[in-house]
Protein backbone atom coordinates (compact mmCIF):
# COMPACT_ATOMS: atom_id res chain seq x y z
CA UNK A 1 0.00 0.00 0.00
CA UNK A 2 1.59 3.66 -0.98
CA UNK A 3 2.68 5.23 1.81
CA UNK A 4 0.15 8.26 1.22
CA UNK A 5 -3.08 6.42 1.44
CA UNK A 6 -4.28 6.19 4.13
CA UNK A 7 -5.40 2.98 5.83
CA UNK A 8 -9.17 2.33 5.55
CA UNK A 9 -11.47 -0.06 3.63
CA UNK A 10 -11.64 0.43 0.16
CA UNK A 11 -13.34 -1.54 -3.00
CA UNK A 12 -12.75 -1.50 -6.63
CA UNK A 13 -15.23 -1.44 -8.79
CA UNK A 14 -16.80 -0.57 -12.11
CA UNK A 15 -19.85 1.65 -11.94
CA UNK A 16 -21.58 4.71 -13.20
CA UNK A 17 -19.98 7.83 -12.59
CA UNK A 18 -19.00 11.14 -13.80
CA UNK A 19 -17.95 14.09 -12.34
CA UNK A 20 -17.28 18.12 -12.53
CA UNK A 21 -15.19 20.70 -11.51
CA UNK A 22 -16.28 23.59 -9.54
CA UNK A 23 -15.83 26.29 -8.02
CA UNK A 24 -16.52 26.07 -4.56
CA UNK A 25 -18.38 22.75 -2.62
CA UNK A 26 -21.87 22.50 -3.60
CA UNK A 27 -25.06 20.74 -2.17
CA UNK A 28 -26.44 17.76 -3.73
CA UNK A 29 -29.59 19.94 -4.70
CA UNK A 30 -26.91 22.26 -6.59
CA UNK A 31 -25.47 18.87 -8.48
CA UNK A 32 -28.91 17.35 -9.77
CA UNK A 33 -28.93 20.79 -11.43
CA UNK A 34 -25.45 20.72 -12.05
CA UNK A 35 -25.90 16.96 -13.84
CA UNK A 36 -29.18 17.94 -15.06
CA UNK A 37 -30.78 15.24 -13.15
CA UNK A 38 -34.83 15.31 -13.06
CA UNK A 39 -36.48 15.96 -9.87
CA UNK A 40 -37.81 12.34 -9.42
CA UNK A 41 -33.75 11.62 -8.60
CA UNK A 42 -33.76 14.39 -5.68
CA UNK A 43 -36.41 12.07 -4.09
CA UNK A 44 -33.64 9.17 -3.41
CA UNK A 45 -32.13 10.98 -0.10
CA UNK A 46 -35.36 11.20 1.25
CA UNK A 47 -36.66 7.84 0.40
CA UNK A 48 -33.68 6.08 1.91
CA UNK A 49 -34.75 8.17 4.72
CA UNK A 50 -38.10 6.83 4.86
CA UNK A 51 -36.32 3.22 4.53
CA UNK A 52 -34.73 3.57 7.92
CA UNK A 53 -37.65 5.01 9.71
CA UNK A 54 -39.52 2.03 8.41
CA UNK A 55 -37.08 -0.57 9.48
CA UNK A 56 -37.39 1.20 12.86
CA UNK A 57 -41.19 1.21 13.42
CA UNK A 58 -41.42 -2.56 11.42
CA UNK A 59 -39.64 -4.07 14.32
CA UNK A 60 -41.40 -2.58 16.87
CA UNK A 61 -44.98 -4.23 15.41
CA UNK A 62 -45.70 -7.45 17.57
CA UNK A 63 -49.00 -8.14 15.70
CA UNK A 64 -47.54 -10.41 12.81
CA UNK A 65 -50.25 -9.39 10.40
CA UNK A 66 -49.93 -5.95 10.85
CA UNK A 67 -46.12 -6.61 10.22
CA UNK A 68 -46.81 -8.25 6.94
CA UNK A 69 -49.16 -5.56 5.54
CA UNK A 70 -46.19 -2.98 6.21
CA UNK A 71 -43.29 -5.15 4.87
CA UNK A 72 -45.74 -5.32 1.65
CA UNK A 73 -46.14 -1.94 1.82
CA UNK A 74 -42.62 -1.25 2.23
CA UNK A 75 -41.73 -3.53 -0.76
CA UNK A 76 -44.57 -1.94 -3.07
CA UNK A 77 -43.01 1.40 -2.58
CA UNK A 78 -40.04 0.20 -3.38
CA UNK A 79 -40.47 -1.29 -6.62
CA UNK A 80 -42.60 1.69 -7.36
CA UNK A 81 -39.19 3.53 -6.54
CA UNK A 82 -36.42 1.54 -8.40
CA UNK A 83 -38.47 1.26 -11.87
CA UNK A 84 -38.32 5.75 -11.57
CA UNK A 85 -35.11 5.65 -10.80
CA UNK A 86 -33.80 2.80 -13.39
CA UNK A 87 -36.03 4.80 -16.06
CA UNK A 88 -33.24 8.02 -16.37
CA UNK A 89 -30.14 7.60 -17.81
CA UNK A 90 -27.20 7.01 -16.08
CA UNK A 91 -23.44 7.91 -16.48
CA UNK A 92 -20.99 5.67 -18.38
CA UNK A 93 -19.43 3.20 -16.23
CA UNK A 94 -16.06 3.73 -14.92
CA UNK A 95 -13.25 1.88 -12.71
CA UNK A 96 -12.99 3.39 -9.18
CA UNK A 97 -11.65 3.17 -6.12
CA UNK A 98 -14.77 3.27 -3.59
CA UNK A 99 -14.20 4.26 -0.08
CA UNK A 100 -17.36 5.64 2.76
CA UNK A 101 -15.23 8.73 2.53
CA UNK A 102 -13.58 9.02 -0.85
CA UNK A 103 -13.34 8.44 -4.46
CA UNK A 104 -10.71 7.67 -6.75
CA UNK A 105 -11.43 7.84 -10.69
CA UNK A 106 -9.29 8.54 -13.93
CA UNK A 107 -9.86 11.57 -15.40
CA UNK A 108 -8.59 13.04 -18.94
CA UNK A 109 -6.77 15.91 -17.81
CA UNK A 110 -4.92 17.04 -14.39
CA UNK A 111 -6.90 18.22 -11.55
CA UNK A 112 -5.32 20.64 -8.77
CA UNK A 113 -4.96 19.39 -5.14
CA UNK A 114 -7.06 20.98 -3.10
CA UNK A 115 -9.63 21.90 -5.91
CA UNK A 116 -13.66 21.09 -6.24
CA UNK A 117 -15.49 18.30 -7.68
CA UNK A 118 -18.71 17.35 -8.12
CA UNK A 119 -19.53 13.57 -8.15
CA UNK A 120 -22.52 11.54 -9.58
CA UNK A 121 -22.02 7.92 -8.85
CA UNK A 122 -25.08 5.37 -9.28
CA UNK A 123 -24.83 2.16 -6.95
CA UNK A 124 -26.23 -1.24 -8.25
CA UNK A 125 -29.56 -0.70 -6.35
CA UNK A 126 -30.32 2.30 -8.66
CA UNK A 127 -29.08 4.85 -5.46
CA UNK A 128 -27.73 8.21 -6.94
CA UNK A 129 -25.08 9.32 -5.02
CA UNK A 130 -24.31 13.28 -5.60
CA UNK A 131 -21.51 14.74 -3.37
CA UNK A 132 -19.12 17.62 -3.70
CA UNK A 133 -15.57 16.35 -2.71
CA UNK A 134 -12.04 17.74 -2.69
CA UNK A 135 -9.21 17.05 -4.51
CA UNK A 136 -6.54 15.20 -2.14
CA UNK A 137 -3.80 13.53 -4.94
CA UNK A 138 -3.51 13.54 -8.65
CA UNK A 139 -0.89 12.01 -10.38
CA UNK A 140 0.16 10.71 -13.94
CA UNK A 141 -1.02 7.27 -15.07
CA UNK A 142 -1.18 5.60 -18.19
CA UNK A 143 -4.29 6.71 -19.80
CA UNK A 144 -4.74 9.71 -18.01
CA UNK A 145 -4.79 11.11 -14.12
CA UNK A 146 -5.22 8.75 -11.29
CA UNK A 147 -7.37 11.86 -8.93
CA UNK A 148 -7.53 10.48 -5.25
CA UNK A 149 -10.71 12.73 -3.71
CA UNK A 150 -12.23 12.84 -0.26
CA UNK A 151 -16.42 13.72 0.12
CA UNK A 152 -17.38 16.41 2.44
CA UNK A 153 -19.62 15.06 5.08
CA UNK A 154 -21.28 18.42 4.76
CA UNK A 155 -22.12 18.01 1.59
CA UNK A 156 -23.12 14.24 1.33
CA UNK A 157 -26.71 13.69 2.51
CA UNK A 158 -26.99 11.45 5.97
CA UNK A 159 -29.07 8.25 4.03
CA UNK A 160 -26.26 8.42 0.80
CA UNK A 161 -23.63 8.36 3.37
CA UNK A 162 -25.35 5.37 4.96
CA UNK A 163 -25.84 3.48 1.67
CA UNK A 164 -22.59 4.51 0.18
CA UNK A 165 -20.77 2.89 3.79
CA UNK A 166 -23.04 -0.36 3.48
CA UNK A 167 -22.18 -0.81 -0.36
CA UNK A 168 -18.20 -0.46 0.51
CA UNK A 169 -18.99 -2.45 3.71
CA UNK A 170 -21.30 -5.50 2.66
CA UNK A 171 -19.33 -6.46 -0.46
CA UNK A 172 -15.66 -6.52 1.23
Amino acid sequence: MDADRRDSLRRDVRLPFRWQALDAPATSAELAKLFDLPPVLQLSPRLAELEAEYAEVAGNVSEPSVALALDVMNARVSAIAEALFAQHPVPAEQDLEVAAGGIAFTAATPLSEASWVGVHMVLPTCYHVLCAASVRRCARTEGGYRVATELLPDALEPAASKRLSRFVFDNN
